[in-house]
């Protein structure tokens, strides 16, 4: 009697470890499915940010073209040109700390 009831117990710790280990793998599976996600948003952030910095050079450089392409501004497009040059700042300043979005930088483009 005394040895049915170790082989019980015995089958009851064998039960209860294979459930433990099942958890675990389940715990890892989950964890390897979330550090994938969180690679993947990381990448296309920084992927977002390379092409933010891209367009918003390309804008710099197209507007010292256009700047020196003319020899003289009337005051209308001087303030015009400065104007751009301060949303270009603050753009670069937005940029850099990191609260520019693709639809933020949209918007001044559309003015």
């Amino acid at each position: 009697m005394e040895n049915q009831e170790q082989k019980k117990r015995d089958t009851n710790k064998i039960y209860f470890l294979i459930a433990v280990i099942v958890a675990l793998l389940g715990t890892n599976v989950y964890l390897y499915f979330q550090k994938n996600k969180s690679d993947q948003r990381i990448v296309t952030v920084s992927d977002e940010k390379t092409a933010l910095t891209t367009e918003l050079e390309k804008l710099e450089t197209e507007l010292e073209q256009a700047n020196n392409s003319t020899t003289e501004l009337s005051t209308d497009l001087k303030a015009k040109d400065d104007e751009l040059k301060a949303k270009i700042a603050q753009l670069k300043i937005a940029l850099s700390k990191g609260t520019l979005t693709a639809g933020n930088f949209l918007k001044p483009e559309k003015m």
